[in-house]
């Protein structure tokens, strides 16, 4: 895999909060689990997100 890069582009407000709360939870080792159509991603500091994938 690789180092998570970003663009310089300035988004709507809400966007750029939530890039940079990716940017912390990616930037590090990650726990992940999955359950079904559901994937957990945890950083080492016990925060994480979790995605649902479409049927």
């Amino acid at each position: 895999m690789g180092t998570p890069r970003a663009t310089r582009m300035m988004c709507d407000g809400s966007l750029m909060t939530t890039e940079r709360a990716l940017s912390t939870l990616l930037d590090g080792t990650l726990g992940y689990r999955i359950d079904h159509r559901d994937i957990t991603l945890t950083s080492e500091n016990g925060k994480g997100l979790t995605a649902t994938a479409k049927p």
